[in-house]
């Protein structure tokens, strides 16, 4: 398998940039599923994803340790353009662009960022423990899990 940093730095700059912020727009779209974006949610996804620049697979290092990068920037850009009424659709858009993106990359390449995409929603959905936070995902993140958007 070569690796997925190669593959993404062949793509432009704009479909480099939306791969990176991929983790953020994970993150804001599972977390604002109840249309309350819980600060411990935020704060577990920028543990993750900084954690995943080594306990991912080796072979999605190198792209979670671009996507940390920038993962502070790009929560501080969707957070401020994020809001109950319009935060969900916004966001479910991003994801439907970033899996047109991603479609681009090598099939094999396209299934691990997916399926690592996916484990980072259930990692944040389960911060904020689900219903009067007794562990669990609330039933409005549970349904967003599987990140369709993505393809």
């Amino acid at each position: 398998m070569s690796s997925i940093l190669s593959s993404i730095n062949s793509l432009s700059e704009d479909d480099q940039d939306l791969l990176f912020k991929a983790p953020a727009v994970v993150t804001i779209f599972i977390a604002g599923a109840d249309k309350d974006i819980d600060k411990k949610e935020e704060m577990r996804a920028r543990k993750l994803v900084n954690y995943r620049t080594f306990t991912s697979e080796i072979f999605l290092h190198e792209f979670y340790e671009a996507a940390n990068q920038v993962f502070d920037g790009n929560m501080a850009d969707l957070m401020a353009a994020w809001s109950p009424e319009t935060g969900q659709e916004a966001m479910s858009n991003a994801l439907t662009d970033i899996g047109t993106v991603v479609a681009k990359l090598p099939s094999d390449h396209a299934e691990a960022l997916k399926s690592s995409l996916r484990s980072l929603a259930k990692k944040v959905a389960e911060a904020d423990g689900g219903f009067l936070h007794m562990g669990g995902v609330s039933a409005e993140e549970r349904a967003l899990l599987d990140l369709k958007e993505l393809g």
